[in-house]
C-alpha cells in the first residue's frame, strides 16, 4: 500500500464488527473492525477510537489473521504487523500471548501514546471471524 488512506467524510459501514476485550489500564473495551470506503483496507480500531487505529491492507490483514491464531500455538512468540495510521503513518502492531495460552493482546503506540487490548480466547476467536469476514470483502492486492 502506498501513501497513507484516509477515512472518507461519508461512511457506509459497508462492514463493521465490535469485539469486545479489555485494556490493561482502563479495562472492558468495545474494539472495532471496519471495511474503508474503498474496499481497500481494514480499520481496527482499539477501543473504538481514531486514536488508536490502524488500517491493513490485504497482507497485512492476513499477517494479523495468522498472528492472531498462533498465538494459540504453544511457546507462541510476539508478531508485529505493519498498517498506517491517519495521523503517524506506518505504524506497527505488536501480536502477543498472555500466560493464559488462550487470549492475545494487541498493542498500538502511535505517536508513542500506547495502548493495550486483551482479547480472551472466545473474544480472540470472534475477532479472527470478523477479520477473514473482512479479508473477503477488500479488492485488489
Amino acid at each position: 500500500m502506498t501513501g497513507i488512506m484516509r477515512m472518507a467524510e461519508t461512511r457506509t459501514f459497508t462492514f463493521y464488527r465490535r469485539v469486545t476485550g479489555s485494556d490493561i489500564r482502563s479495562g472492558p473495551c468495545t474494539n472495532q473492525v471496519e471495511l474503508s470506503e474503498d474496499r481497500r483496507g481494514l480499520f481496527l480500531r482499539l477501543a473504538s477510537t481514531a486514536r488508536f487505529s490502524i488500517l491493513l491492507n490485504r497482507s497485512g490483514v492476513t499477517g494479523l489473521i495468522d498472528a492472531v491464531a498462533n498465538t494459540a500455538a504453544a511457546g507462541a512468540t510476539p508478531g508485529d504487523v505493519m498498517g498506517t495510521h491517519e495521523h503517524h503513518g506506518a505504524l506497527r502492531m505488536r501480536v502477543t500471548a498472555p500466560a493464559d495460552g488462550g487470549a492475545v493482546t494487541l498493542t498500538l503506540a502511535p505517536g508513542g501514546d500506547e495502548i493495550s487490548v486483551v482479547f480472551s480466547s472466545r473474544e480472540r476467536e470472534e475477532l479472527l471471524g470478523h477479520l477473514r469476514g473482512g479479508l473477503n470483502l477488500l479488492r485488489g492486492p
